[in-house]
Order: C-alpha cells, then structure tokens, then sequence
C-alpha cells in the first residue's frame, strides 16, 4: 500500500516537471497565432481573382496574377505544415499527460484544466491545417484559371489584326513620324522622350568591355582545342567567337545600368542593340557553317544567300523590340519591318530557285563534313526531315511579307522569330553534340589510351573505355534533351511554368499509408544503393585481382570471398536505401512473411536454389575450377551463381545446373581435395609374348612421360586372359583432372607403347577362329567340278 501511493506521488511529480517543458514550445504561440496569416492570404487570393475577371486583365495583369497565386500556394503549403506540426506537439503533450480517468474517478483540477487547454489548441491546429489545405486546392484552381486565359489571350493576339500596310495612310503617317524625329534631331530642344546623355565614363567603360571582348574571342577561335578539333567543329567556335563581343558587351551594358551609370532607356537601346547584334554574329557564323557541312553545295558559295537572310532576321528583331517600347514613332518602325521582309522573302525565293538542297555532287573541302555522314543509308531519314524542315522555313520567310502587310503583324512575327529561332536551336543542338563527342574522344585518346598500356589497364581492357565513352555520350544526350525541348518552348513563346513547377513537386510529400516519402528522398536512396554497388564491385575488382592473388588462395576459396563480398555489398546497399527512406524495419518483417507464403507456393525452387547456392559458398563441396560429374554432365565449373552453377563441359558447351541437384544430389568432384587423377590404359599382347618383357616396356612408356608422377609410381598388370591375347592394364598417375590434359596424355603414352613394342618384336595379338563342319553333302564333295582347288 504505502509502495503504490508512493509510486503515485512520483508519477505526479514527474508529469509536474515535464509538463511545464513540454508546453514551453507552444505556450509562447497564441491559439491563433496562425490563423491572421491565413486569413491574409484569403485576401490576397481574392484580390488576385478579381483582377483577372477584369476585361484588360490578358494584358499584363495574367502573369503577375500567377505570380503572386504561386506565392500564395507556397506560403499556403509552408503554413500547413507548420500547424500540422503544432497539432503533433499537442497530441505529444496529451499523451504525455495520459490517458482519461475513466468515468467516475477523479482527476487533478490542474491536470484537467491543462487537458482542456491543450485539446483546444488541438482543435485550432487542426482546423488550421485544413484551412490550409483547402486554400492550397484553392489557390491551384485558381492557377490552372489563370494558364487558360493566359493561352487564350495568346492565341487572341496572334489573330489580332492591326492597321494594314499597303493602306496609303499609314504611309503618310509613316512619313509624318519619320519628319517629326528628324526636326527634333536638328532642333536645340530635345522632346521629353529623347536619347538621354552619354556620359564619357560609360563609354569609356563599354569601349574597354567591347575591347576585351575582341580579345576574347579571338583567343577562343586560335585556342588549341579548335586547331586540332574537327571542320564542323572549329566552324562552331567560330560562331561562338563571333558572338562572344556582343554577349560581353551586352553584360557590361546591363552592369552599368544597374550601376545607374547611364539611364534605363539608354540601357534598353543598348541592350536590344547588343542583343540583336550578337544573334546576327553567331547565326550568320553558324548558317555559313551549316551550309558548308551540309547539303547546300559550297562550291557556288550560294550559303552567303543564308547569310544575308540572317542578318536580316536580326534587323528584324531588333526593329521589332524597339517600336513603342523605347521610341514614340508609329509607323516607322512596321514599316521598316515589312521591307526587311520583302527582303527576307526574295532571298528565301533565290534559295528556292537554286535548289541547294539537292543532293549533287560533294566538293573535295566538304568531303569530312556532316554529309558524308548523312549520306549514309542509315541517316538518309533524317537528311531527307532536315530538307523537309527547311522548306517549311522557306516557306514562311517567303509569305512572311504578305501576313505583315495584311496586319497579321504578331502572328507573322511568331512565325518567322519561332522557325528561324528552331532552325538556329537545332543546328545548335548539332553541333554541340559533336563538340562533346569530340570531347569524350580526345578523353579517350590522350587520357584513357596511355591508361591502357599500364599493368592495370590491361587487365581491365580496352572495351570499357568505349563503354565508358557511350554512357558519356549517352548521359550527356539525356541531359541536353530537356534543355533543347525548354529553349524551342521558349522560342515559341510558351511558359514554362509546368516544368518548374513538376520539378518543384519533386520535394512534396507522398502518403503510402503511415509512410511519407518524398520523390528527392527516392532519388537519394537510389543514387546512395547505385554508388555503394558501384564501391562492391570496385572491391570485388580488388580483391580478385590484387589481394587475394597475393595471398596465394586457389580458385575456389577465392571466387566463394568474392561473391560473399558481392552479397554482402548489395544487402548493405539495400539496407542503406531503405535507411535513407526513413522505412520502419519492423515492416520490413511483414513483408518478409508475405513473401515466406508466396515462397511457399511458387518460389520454392528458387528458393531453394538460392539457399543452396549459400550453402555451396560456406561448405564449398564444389569450387570454381573443379572438375565435377552431375546428372551425367561432366566438365568444369566456371561460375557460382545465386541459382544456378554453369559448367563448361569438354565440348565447350555451357551447361547451366541447379544448386540444389549440387546440393542435395549424387555428385562426382574429381579435384574436391586431391587434383591427382589415375589414368588407365589396355593393351592386348599375343600369348606367346614375353610377359616380362612387356610389363618392363609398358612401365618404361609411363615413367618417361613428362607429365606421369613418380609417387605414386606406375603399375602394369595382367589384367584378363582374353579370347585371342593377354589383356595387360597400365596405371599412371597425374596431376590434373581436366579431361583434355588426361587424354593428351594417354594418346601420348599409347604412342610410346606402339614405339616400344615394334622396337622389341613384341607380337601383337591375332584374332583366330576355327571352322567345324559336321554335315556334308557326298554328292558335293565327290563332283569334280566342285573339287577343282579354289572354287
């Protein structure tokens, strides 16, 4: 009695202790300390909906109303999980407090006081948490709202039809706007939307920056690495060179800017300028390039045609980024658009003329180039989708003047930056895949190549370089893919919201019952098994090749370290990923029984042969190397695996034998602890032969060989008393069981004795029969035709 009451009185003290230490964390928080900022983002998320129902709202209210929809998910998202975390602290402090008298008995007052306190706050958390939730499915609906409007404000404005060029009015008011800035160039007074001032310090900045990048970019076109590189690949450093100035220059521009060197208009013209100036200089290199490697006839020089038309795409461009975004000139800017275009459309016309993507004859300058690859019978599909794809952008270079002129002005923009821009990503894409196939063969050559002349990298062959040289090329293709498929969604205009957001979602939680796993979480514990397998097969490498050899272990004890070695590195990797998952082990254990009764049923043979194969490992009745008769299959063992033991029989045929027949059947190990093997052979002499002399002969034969042992010595017997000779068997002794090595030298040895019997006149046995005839015919034998001598 007194034991109980003691106990009780320290389960009361311990409870007033952690009781105050545990509620420390959320006694510090209001019971509603999240619920303002949930109800802050319910306004903001009302806002936002009633901007985009506005009748303006596709014109740029759309994408900052995504924007902040995405924040809103986000804070949403992080609002929830910290009152879900709130409400585990309360269930903690619950359980902490235990569970409820039961009805009748009494409690402490403090202690029912508490528990309501904190089942309220429970309660609060929880409605928080699903606040939260329901404003997160909120918010999502909203976005998917809102990527609707914003492809159908899209699609709206590429059929939007302006003012029509071959109107004379907008000719007139194109002659109206271009006298307007000519009088307020000559005039003192600059209008308010003028050109600000350059100050000396800005040009003298962005003259250095120009300068360096020159510097640059002629060092990256005389490097090595383009002197010894390719044709189509010096081409494409060239390219690079040639926009390296403008990229650099555009770097510099926009430091300035933000600097507040110069003024934001000014670093928009400059900007535009140097950008527009860098897209003419690598897509005038790069289609010079192109159509020296590819099917468009260099002899003629006809790819200065695509030249010219690149340099008029970017013109085009840069005409078209600078009307009414930094300029007030309306008209003037369309309409310098339109007679680039009639340009655009009569060298696209003469390129069409000359037929250039016909297949004729190659000169000698281009005999290494991409063609030689793309005549190949394999590449014609795609050399005849690269001509198809090019017709299609003639195409629209061509009518692109016609969609202008008519006011279709965005969708012939969209048309002719969106095929170009494909045109210039795809070429681009090309040759960047060659520049790091070249790479990877320069790797190969001049690092991997004196590799392989080592102790080492003969052991390890050089096939796997060129298997590490394919999952190179092969990883690097699969990671410039996506990039490829992103930069032509974002020629074409399209978000690429999706994406990042899938790519975000990666991080989100997945619920598989009791177990949260997170997709990151997977790729940890996938990348984590693949490195510790890559680790067990290093070791294995190791050990079979430099530790064990050393320590002079035969064969079979070494190929039973290696595979333990390997079972243990895979269930060590299995471990590890199901650690870094964070899975309850104990689970593991119900699975385990799950699969005990489909053992039971339809993997017992495997099972069994795996079980077995362990066995084999441990108590080793059958080594790599041994020579073994099973189920009427002789031959040698070559490998140990989980199901199944392949032997090499003397026809070199792979033979694949169950581990459990090795186990639990009959089996024959002709080297299991001794590798010596008698061999037998039968001679028959004539009886009339000299026994002794034979017995000394056949024993002669034996001991001379090379390859007989001298202990045990070689024996001659009589063996059997035959029909026509006397039947002697000689025993020798060897020391291999392989069958080709035995019977090698038993032809040896019979090859002596041939010698050695002729030599000495040993008679060889003659078979003999006697005929008796017992019933004769009188008339017969008395005919003198029948008795004449040879009938």
């Amino acid at each position: 009695m007194f034991k109980t009451k003691a106990t009780s009185l320290l389960a009361v003290l311990v409870l007033a202790i952690q009781l105050p230490l545990l509620a420390s964390v959320t006694l510090a928080q209001t019971p509603d300390a999240l619920a303002p900022q949930l109800d802050q983002l319910e306004q903001s998320l009302q806002e936002a909906q009633t901007r985009i129902e506005r009748p303006w709202a596709w014109r740029g209210a759309l994408p900052n109303a995504r924007k902040e929809v995405t924040a809103i998910i986000t804070e949403a998202d992080r609002l929830q999980l910290a009152a879900q975390e709130l409400a585990v602290t309360q269930k903690q402090l619950l359980e902490a407090l235990g569970p409820k008298p039961e009805e009748g008995a009494k409690e402490a007052e403090d202690i029912v006081n508490r528990r309501a306190m904190i089942e309220e706050k429970l309660s609060l958390h929880e409605a928080d948490t699903k606040r939260g939730r329901l404003l997160k499915a909120r918010a999502g609906e909203l976005r998917d709202t809102i990527d609707d409007m914003i492809a159908q404000a899209r699609a709206r404005s590429l059929l939007d039809r302006e003012r029509n060029i071959l109107e004379p009015s907008f000719w007139l008011d194109t002659g109206e706007s271009l006298r307007k800035l000519s009088d307020h160039a000559a005039s003192d007074e600059r209008p308010s939307r003028s050109l600000p001032e350059f100050s000396p310090r800005a040009f003298a900045l962005i003259l250095v920056g120009l300068l360096l990048a020159c510097a640059i970019a002629r060092a990256v076109s005389r490097s090595g690495f383009a002197s010894d590189s390719s044709s189509e690949a010096r081409r494409f450093l060239r390219a690079i060179a040639a926009a390296l100035p403008a990229v650099l220059l555009t770097i510099v521009i926009d430091g300035l800017r933000q600097a507040a060197l110069i003024s934001v208009t000014l670093g928009d013209i400059l900007v535009i300028g140097a950008t527009s100036l860098g897209l003419v200089m690598f897509a005038t290199a790069l289609a010079q390039g192109a159509a020296e490697s590819f099917t468009l006839n260099p002899s003629r020089r006809s790819w200065r045609l695509f030249v010219a038309i690149a340099s008029t795409i970017g013109l085009i461009f840069f005409l078209s980024r600078m009307n009414g975004a930094v300029l007030h000139a309306p008209g003037l800017f369309p309409a310098g658009q339109f007679l680039l275009g009639c340009l655009i459309s009569l060298l696209a016309l003469a390129v069409a003329q000359r037929r250039l993507l016909e297949s004729g004859q190659q000169s000698s300058r281009s005999g290494t180039s991409l063609l030689a690859a793309a005549r190949h019978s394999r590449a014609r599909p795609w050399l005849t989708l690269l001509r198809l794809a090019t017709w299609v952008v003639l195409t629209v270079w061509i009518t692109y003047p016609v969609l202008f002129a008519l006011g279709y002005r965005n969708l012939s923009d969209w048309l002719l930056f969106g095929t170009s821009g494909t045109l210039l990503a795809v070429i681009t894409c090309l040759y960047l895949a060659l520049a790091y196939r070249l790479a990877c063969d320069r790797f190969v050559m001049r690092v991997l190549r004196p590799f392989m002349l080592t102790h080492m990298g003969r052991r390890l062959g050089f096939k796997r370089s060129r298997l590490l040289r394919f999952w190179t090329i092969t990883m690097l293709d699969l990671l410039m893919l996506p990039a490829a498929i992103a930069l032509l969604a974002m020629i074409w205009g399209f978000d690429l919201y999706r994406p990042v957001e899938w790519l975000q979602a990666l991080g989100e939680e997945i619920r598989i019952g009791s177990m949260v796993l997170t997709l990151q979480d997977v790729a940890w514990a996938l990348a984590l098994a693949v490195i510790l397998l890559l680790i067990t097969k290093v070791v294995q490498k190791v050990l079979e090749q430099r530790i064990l050899p050393s320590l002079d272990v035969s064969e079979g004890p070494r190929s039973a370290m290696v595979s333990m070695t390997g079972y243990l590195g895979v269930g060590l990797a299995l471990v590890a990923g199901l650690a870094t998952l964070q899975i309850d082990f104990s689970k593991i254990v119900v699975v385990a029984g799950a699969l005990s009764v489909g053992i039971g049923f339809g993997l017992q043979h495997v099972a069994n042969n795996f079980i077995s194969g362990l066995i084999m490992l441990i108590e080793r009745p059958v080594n790599v190397g041994d020579w073994v008769v099973v189920n009427g299959q002789e031959g040698m063992v070559r490998r140990i695996r989980v199901r199944a033991t392949e032997i090499q029989t003397f026809q070199k045929a792979s033979v694949l034998v169950p581990n459990s027949d090795l186990v639990s059947g009959t089996v024959t190990n002709w080297t299991l602890k001794d590798r010596t093997t008698r061999i037998e052979i039968r001679i028959g002499v004539s009886f009339d032969c000299d026994v002794e002399l034979v017995e000394r002969l056949l024993l002669d034969c034996a001991g001379s060989h090379p390859d007989t042992l001298s202990e045990p010595p070689p024996r001659a017997v009589l063996f059997n008393f035959g029909e026509n000779a006397l039947e002697f068997e000689l025993w020798a002794y060897i020391d291999t069981a392989e069958v080709t090595r035995k019977t090698m030298v038993e032809s040896d040895i019979r090859k002596r004795i041939i010698c050695a019997f002729n030599s000495h006149q040993v008679p060889w046995p003659v078979a003999q029969r006697d005929v008796h005839v017992t019933h004769t015919n009188a008339a017969w034998t008395q005919s003198p035709s029948l008795a004449k001598p040879g009938f």
